[in-house]
């Protein structure tokens, strides 16, 4: 399987039980989650949730500040 377009980062964050859970980094102002159902679909993948979250200025500050 290739790229997905505007994907910047794909993140393991877990592996248990057959379940692989993704966090997926998409270029800023772009929602990437119909082409990746839509790849899941061709590639005959179950998804169990597929959610957007974004961060506020405040939460990327907070989080470059404190690590």
């Amino acid at each position: 399987m290739g790229r997905i377009e505007k994907v910047d980062e794909v993140h393991v964050l877990s592996r248990e039980n057959g379940v692989l859970r993704l966090e997926i980094e998409s270029q800023r102002g772009h929602d990437v989650r119909e082409k990746i159902f839509s790849t899941a679909v061709q590639q005959g993948w179950t998804l169990l949730e597929l959610r957007r979250e974004t961060r506020s200025l405040e939460d990327v500050f907070r989080e470059y500040t404190t690590t």
